[in-house]
């Protein structure tokens, strides 16, 4: 990550780096009997995440809004014998139907921006299917609370759950769910 910031030109690539939040969440993600679901990956980065959702056996479309990303998600799965689907997708403008709806959406690490909070509540909301769960992880950033805050005023709730630590760094898995909807 030193080497490419120290040369980039542009914004850094922080989607280069397999971040604990998202090594915390394939890990949790691989243990589980995932077979029949449809999951979508937002900010996939490298796609730690939705690679552990292929192994529990999901149908995963991993997206990202940076195109070098997604082709380093499929070559990861290919060297791993697994198998995911990728779009480039930028929140703000969403590029599926509004019925192309998932079971469970995963994110790891991507509540840190204000400005993107409406745009990835929007994606929520149009992209899971009634009775469908959210799952993001981060590293217990501040802007977390501010995102769940406005997530609550349109119509989610969540519950928070600590998972193993990725070396020295805390991660913490946060299920959103539509308020009123039966688990």
């Amino acid at each position: 990550m030193d080497v490419l910031s120290a040369a980039s030109q542009g914004p850094i690539p922080y989607w280069t780096v397999a971040w604990p939040a998202g090594l915390g969440l394939a890990r949790v993600l691989a243990r589980e009997d995932l077979r029949g679901m449809r999951i979508l990956e937002v900010g996939a980065g490298v796609g730690v995440s939705g690679l552990g959702a292929a192994v529990g056996g999901a149908e995963v479309l991993v997206t990202d809004n940076v195109p070098a990303a997604l082709r380093v998600a499929v070559m990861n799965a290919r060297r791993n014998a697994l198998h995911v689907r990728a779009a480039a997708a930028d929140w703000r403008h969403w590029p599926f139907r509004p019925d192309a709806r998932f079971d469970r959406i995963i994110g790891s690490d991507v509540t840190y921006e204000p400005a993107a909070f409406d745009a990835l509540l929007t994606v929520m909301q149009e992209s899971l299917k009634p009775g469908g769960d959210i799952w993001l992880t981060d590293p217990g950033r501040i802007m977390t609370s501010a995102f769940q805050q406005r997530a609550l005023a349109e119509g989610w709730c969540w519950s928070t759950a600590t998972l193993p630590h990725e070396g020295r760094q805390a991660v913490f898995l946060y299920t959103f769910r539509r308020r009123n909807e039966k688990e």
